[in-house]
């Protein structure tokens, strides 16, 4: 299977994780981010950046992703969290913390956007950072799938915990 992307996913030299985010745009909730190790040869079919894709088509694919991934991890920081801090540091932070939390150790690591956590904060790999990544490398949007499908479930929650503020579209 393909994923229409053009980054590879796996060298002969080691694994790549994908980093992705979601949550810096919004007022409400959480910043989620998740890391992503997947197989060049069971690459889910029909990874784009999850943007680019249905709720539902988004949910199929997160369960494919974590069916197929050679290992992933999501992590999201509350409101609470970014206050204290900010979005940023709280967004680096967590993309960072996905990272050390796979069960498989990459060589590489590719984040999605132009910026890359604090050097003293990353696993040792080779880290890019890749401005429209998600939409380019297949483990990177496969990140971004697993982050938003987590984050609109949080949103989801909290919409059905508070339904006049309208979580659910945030």
């Amino acid at each position: 299977m393909t994923s229409g992307l053009g980054l590879i996913p796996a060298t002969h030299d080691g694994w790549i994780a994908g980093v992705d985010e979601a949550g810096r745009g919004p007022l409400a909730g959480p910043v989620v981010a998740a890391a992503v190790v997947l197989d060049a040869e069971a690459l889910p079919s029909g990874l784009q950046d999850s943007k680019r894709r249905s709720a539902s088509r988004r949910e199929t694919l997160a369960q494919e992703i974590r069916q197929r991934a050679v290992a992933f991890s999501v992590v999201s920081y509350s409101a609470e969290r970014i206050d204290e801090a900010n979005i940023l540091a709280c967004t680096m932070s967590a993309m960072a913390e996905a990272v050390s939390n796979l069960d498989t150790v990459p060589v590489e690591v590719r984040v999605d956007g132009n910026r890359l956590p604090a050097e003293g904060d990353r696993i040792e790999a080779m880290w890019a950072a890749i401005v429209g990544g998600d939409a380019r490398d297949a483990s990177i949007a496969a990140a971004s799938i697993l982050a938003k499908t987590a984050r609109e479930a949080t949103m989801i929650e909290f919409d059905r915990k508070w339904p006049r503020y309208g979580f659910a579209q945030h």
